[in-house]
């Protein structure tokens, strides 16, 4: 679990609230009033991984995900780090709960947030200051692939909560991602430790948080590691 240092941000893993989606536990966000010289804004806290870098967007036919937050409207965001135009003009995608037509967040309940092909959620990306796909004019997955059909992923996609006033805690589970015919799901545990190597198998590398792995290959690494020093 990560140092609360809540004059910016936090993030961890917890058992709960209340009957997580996927599994017991769930990832939680926290942030906190960072400072008297930044009293306007609230903290940040983020939670990237890596495992889609250099997927084209028009691949991924959609994201959805669960939300718990207890600062409705506010909950937390999905985020992709991308280039609208596939090696240029970054912006990071963000799908937002506010934005889902059919749920809006409330206070301490589970619910699931969508977008995607065919879907109505919309998104919004930074790097434009107006118009379509612009904070004030989000778009639908559709039409973001209509107005950036090369847009590329090339950084982190995750969770994140803050700016703005954003003071208080939510928390996300049950992140899936549809691409190509398959989908991944991403469970968040508190500190799931592997049984053995034939665990890392299946993305069961994944799973892991204690420790985090960087793929199959270095979860096996561990467990060969681990045997050779029991050895001597």
């Amino acid at each position: 679990n990560s140092t609360r240092n809540l004059t910016d941000g936090a993030v961890y893993f917890i058992n709960g609230p209340g009957s997580a989606p996927l599994g017991t536990g769930s990832l939680t966000l926290e942030t906190a009033e960072p400072g008297p010289t930044l009293t306007m804004l609230g903290g940040k806290a983020t939670f990237f991984n890596y495992d889609w870098f250099g997927v084209r967007l028009s691949t991924i036919q959609s994201v959805s995900f669960y939300s718990y937050t207890t600062i409705s409207p506010v909950a937390a965001s999905f985020q992709m780090e991308i280039f609208r135009e596939g090696t240029t003009k970054f912006s990071t995608l963000n799908v937002e709960p506010y934005l889902n037509v059919s749920v809006s967040p409330t206070n301490n309940v589970w619910q699931q947030y969508s977008a995607g092909v065919g879907l109505l959620g919309k998104v919004w990306l930074t790097g434009i200051p107006s118009g379509e796909g612009s904070q004030n004019l989000p778009i639908t997955w559709d039409r973001m692939l209509q107005l950036f059909p090369n847009a590329t992923v090339i950084g982190g996609i995750g969770f994140n909560l803050g700016r703005a006033m954003t003071v208080g805690v939510v928390n996300a589970d049950a992140l899936s991602i549809s691409s190509g015919g398959n989908t991944v799901t991403y469970n968040f545990e508190n500190e799931i430790t592997l049984a053995d190597q034939n665990a890392c198998k299946d993305n069961g590398w994944k799973l892991s948080t204690a420790p985090i792995f960087k793929n199959q290959g270095d979860c096996v690494s561990h467990f060969v590691r681990q045997s050779e020093s029991a050895d001597h």
